[in-house]
């Protein structure tokens, strides 16, 4: 049992070196930015926090095979971490991750937990089921303390077979009958146990028991991603429709946090909209999604852009939605949540506010306005919001489409 304690050993290393960031390293998953721009340069972005799970002779083959294929493939290992900015989940980090990098392709992402994820951004379905298809077989037959360079060059060689759909039956049939003929033994009727006897008597070693459960995890994990897709579902979307709760998160949110989740919501978007049946409704959601793609487009964004991009977001969701037609945001600033009440008139101009905007009117008290990145306040500067008032006096999506042709 020796070789089994060393590899739950082996095992537990990885696991540590890809969920633990060492501190204050810029790697550590609070931002998608810096794989983003390591992608840029190559396929395979690797995090200096667990450059020591893949050594460099792996990570110049593992590169050299990503550039040489037709169909591309990014692959970005990085330290995940339970209650970091996507709480260790590889799936919301590869959708962030292609918002922002926004190139077709199937990006690839290797979690604490030893499993291979995938998600697939402007590819064809086909490309997308055969790279989920391919690792969830890795999944099943590799080893769960496998280091992740002989994974990922598993998984290529995997995602070019001919036959995958049969290989996937395979790994499944033998990961069950593997997991099966290893479970423990039943307890004794009386409640006692075997400890002190060793593994002599069919008790099974602290080591083995958790690479059962690693393997047990990781089956479970394969089988959700499996069953999603064969059914044709799309992943679960918990982003919210209406501006009052994407707002309430915003609000405190950095420049970069407003990128990163403008990016995944505009993913969303075109998963909703791809999902949804032709109409006069669809064409609304469409030009939103438009528009919110020209506000994202540039890499000199600035808040008010940002900002802007989530409303025509939130129009294109509402237009698909059961909840009818929002009302438009705070006129101020989008992110203290919808209007209140009917339009106030300052200086002659009528303005959507949020209760606490209303009240701050009211009471002669400075109103605060969302500013852009020289501290002026954003409808002082030539811009769709400044000419829509996001909302509050025309179209912010027309506005955009009019005028960023």
């Amino acid at each position: 049992m020796s070789s089994v304690r060393a590899r739950a050993a082996r095992a537990a290393l990885v696991a540590t070196l890809l969920l633990v960031a060492a501190p204050g390293r810029a790697e550590a998953v609070g931002s998608v930015a810096p794989a983003a721009n390591g992608l840029r340069e190559s396929r395979l972005y690797i995090a200096s926090a667990v450059a020591e799970t893949i050594d460099t002779r792996s990570r110049r083959r593992l590169a050299r095979s990503l550039a040489g294929r037709g169909e591309p493939i990014f692959v970005a290992l990085v330290a995940f971490a339970p209650g970091d900015r996507f709480d260790g989940d590889g799936p919301r980090f590869l959708t962030a991750l292609a918002g922002r990098l926004q190139r077709p392709g199937v990006y690839v992402t290797y979690d604490g937990r030893g499993i291979l994820w995938t998600r697939g951004h402007r590819v064809r379905r086909g490309v997308e089921d055969r790279a989920q298809q391919a690792a969830h077989v890795v999944n099943l037959e590799s080893r769960f303390d496998g280091p992740p360079g002989p994974r990922l060059k598993s998984f290529l060689a995997v995602l070019d077979d001919a036959d995958l759909p049969a290989r996937e039956r395979r790994a499944t049939a033998d990961f069950n009958k593997r997991v099966g003929s290893s479970r423990p033994p039943a307890p004794r009727d009386d409640g006692g146990s075997s400890s002190g006897r060793g593994d002599e008597d069919g008790g099974v070693s602290g080591g083995l028991a958790a690479v059962i459960g690693a393997g047990l995890v990781v089956l479970v994990a394969a089988a959700v991603v499996l069953a999603r897709r064969r059914r044709g579902a799309r992943p679960v979307d918990d982003r919210p429709v209406l501006p009052r709760r994407v707002f309430s998160l915003a609000r405190e949110a950095t420049r970069e946090d407003l990128a990163e989740r403008a990016d995944a919501m505009l993913i969303a978007l075109a998963s909703i909209i791809d999902a949804a049946p032709p109409s006069a409704d669809t064409q609304r959601a469409l030009d939103a999604y438009e528009a919110a793609k020209r506000a994202l487009a540039s890499e000199e964004r600035d808040v008010p852009d940002l900002v802007g991009a989530l409303v025509c977001i939130d129009a294109g969701r509402a237009a698909l939605s059961s909840e009818g037609e929002l009302r438009p945001p705070c006129t101020y600033d989008p992110r203290h949540g919808p209007a209140a009440g009917p339009p106030v008139c300052v200086r002659g101009t009528d303005l959507r506010l949020c209760k606490a905007c209303r009240a701050d009117v009211e009471a002669g008290r400075p109103a605060d306005v969302l500013r852009d990145g020289a501290g002026r306040p954003y409808f002082d500067a030539d811009t769709p919001w400044a000419a829509s008032g996001y909302g509050a006096w025309s179209d912010p999506v027309r506005a955009v489409l009019d005028t960023r042709r």
